[in-house]
Formats: structure tokens, C-alpha cells, sequence
């Protein structure tokens, strides 16, 4: 299913792993229950979706990584948040909060989250060949001070949210139209490049914008997972770091543990998602990585949703 523009805000905060468009089927699948635990919280679309259903009296969001667990407390809440004042990427900056700060903040959080590369919190946004041209680019939007065609970016946005700032440059991109901005993609078709802070910040805006007034029974926790309290009535969503994909996550998850703790659990309603099957499971649906593609039953190898059969 593909949400309307206006409900793009329910895919959550951009995260390797992110559930994004595939949370609305997952939650149409999960039985309804008093309360469900959203264990492995991620990006936070799993826990909205789950709020918005009305399947549930409440909902538990749990995510391990302290600034994650902070931004989406942030998004949820009615504060003024300053998203423009991220707009233009620091190398040295994006590092030192990865490497250096110990204190977690709500700036922390916004850095790793819109300054990095592929979603994966660690790597830095843009490459040294290509950071000057970026940086040039989103100069001229924030500043206008470049003394290039850029600059017209800073009139033209001025006044603008960051989602009409993200339109802005894309109609900039096509109008320029040349191979600066348009470049033929590997089916050769021509696709605009992206600011992709920009992006990631406008989908943190709209979170903020509609979240406040539209989710209201979502509790937040920043727990290592055997440490959140467990209801024996709980219907528990659990999406840990998949196999082999320690590298994406920067952590050793020991799966073995995993195993032997979703085993013990008395729950009767536990989904897991992976990429394979795992043990004391049977496989629910295939969620395909095709957009909006999702088939029920399906045993494809894929991302597959599954139930911990006892």
C-alpha cells in the first residue's frame, strides 16, 4: 500500500531497517490486544500505525539507542523543534557528535540522523569528491551567499517550511535540467538529484507537525530489550538487527540470546520480522521490498513476517 503525500509522515524516522510503508499491513496482520510492545522500535512507524489502528489501549515503543529513543519523544511532543538550523551538513561536526559527545541531546539525535549516509547513523552524508558540490548547492538555499544560480534557492524558499523547500529544489533541479542536477539513472531513465538532509529533515517536520495532535497513547522507552516489563497478554512486534547485517547497525546482537529469549516468553502473540525463519517460527507473510508490495502466505525468500508457534 502506498500512503497518500499527505500521511508520508507515518513512515517514521529514516533508519536502516525502517518499516516505513510495510507498517500499516504489519499492523493489519497483529492481533488486536490491550497493549502492544513495539520492541525494537526503530524508526517509530511500527508504534504510530499501531496507535492510529485503535487495535490497542496502548502502545510501547523501546528502542536501545538512546538518541533514536530521544528524537522520537522529541517528534511526538508539542516543543518548538529548529529543524533549518540543520540544513547545511558539518563533516567535523557530524563526527564529533558520533565519536565524542556522551551526553545524549535532542541536536545529537537530529545530526545522526539527517547527516548520514544511506540512514545508517554512522557514515557521513556526502562523500569528499561530491561535498563541495553539495555543500555549494544547499549554501545557496540556506545562505544565498555563493554568488552562483544557487542563491535564487534562498528567495525562493524564504518564508517555506523545509517541505516546500524540498519541492522548491526539486522543481529547481528539473528546470535547470542539466546534468549537474538531471543525471540518467541506471535504466536510463532521468532523475533529479536529491539534498538528501533535506529530505530527511522535512520527513522529521511533518512527524512533528501531525504527530502531536494525532497519537496520543504511545509510552517511550530506552531500554536493552530483556530489561522492558513484559505483560503475559501482550502482543509483542519484535524487528531486531536482522542476520549478517551487524555491520549496517554498528553492534554485535547476539541472535543465539534472541532465540532462547522469544522462546521463553509465555506471550501466545509474538511477531518477529527477518530475512530468514527462524527457529519455533512459522512464516506469516513475505513483505516484498517492491513499493507497496506485500503478499499474505507467500514463502518467497524476502523479508518475512513471522509468529513464534508454541
Amino acid at each position: 500500500m502506498i500512503l497518500k503525500r499527505e500521511d508520508m509522515w507515518l513512515y517514521g524516522i529514516p533508519r536502516v531497517g525502517g518499516k516505513g510503508l510495510k507498517a500499516e499491513k504489519i499492523i493489519d496482520i497483529l492481533p488486536e490486544g490491550k497493549r502492544l510492545i513495539d520492541l525494537f522500535g526503530g524508526g517509530g512507524s511500527v508504534s504510530m500505525q499501531a496507535s492510529l489502528s485503535g487495535k490497542y489501549e496502548e502502545v510501547i515503543y523501546n528502542d536501545q539507542d538512546t538518541s533514536l529513543a530521544i528524537l522520537f519523544e522529541a517528534l511526538l511532543s508539542y516543543g518548538e523543534i529548529d529543524f533549518k538550523k540543520f540544513v547545511l551538513p558539518e563533516r567535523n561536526k557530524f563526527f564529533y557528535y558520533r565519536d565524542e559527545v556522551l551526553d545524549n541531546d535532542l541536536d545529537r539525535s537530529i545530526v545522526l540522523t539527517a547527516w548520514t549516509f544511506s540512514n545508517n547513523r554512522t557514515a557521513y552524508l556526502w562523500g569528499r569528491k561530491v561535498h563541495n558540490f553539495y555543500e555549494t548547492i544547499t549554501r545557496g538555499l540556506v545562505y544565498g551567499d555563493t554568488g552562483m544560480k544557487y542563491d535564487v534557492l534562498f528567495e525562493r524558499c524564504a518564508g517555506k517550511n523545509l517541505n516546500q523547500c524540498k519541492l522548491e529544489f526539486q522543481k529547481f533541479a528539473w528546470e535547470t535540467g542539466n546534468d549537474e542536477l538531471i543525471f540518467k539513472g541506471s535504466r536510463g531513465e532521468r532523475k533529479k538529484r536529491c539534498l538528501r538532509q533535506l529530505e530527511t529533515l522535512a520527513r522529521l517536520e511533518r512527524i512533528h507537525d501531525n504527530a502531536p495532535n494525532k497519537i496520543n497513547n504511545i509510552e517511550i522507552f530506552n531500554l536493552d530489550y530483556h530489561d522492558v516489563e513484559i505483560r503475559q497478554d501482550d502482543v509483542l512486534f519484535l524487528d531486531p538487527p536482522y542476520l549478517n547485517t551487524a555491520d549496517f547497525y554498528r553492534c554485535n546482537f547476539d541472535h543465539e540470546a534472541f532465540i532462547d529469549f522469544y522462546t521463553s516468553l509465555p506471550n501466545k502473540d509474538i511477531y518477529i520480522t527477518e530475512y530468514t525463519q527462524l527457529p519455533n517460527t512459522e512464516i506469516i507473510a513475505s513483505l516484498r521490498s517492491v513499493q507497496g508490495g506485500f503478499s499474505v502466505g507467500a514463502k518467497k525468500r524476502g523479508e518475512l513476517l513471522l509468529k513464534v508457534i508454541k
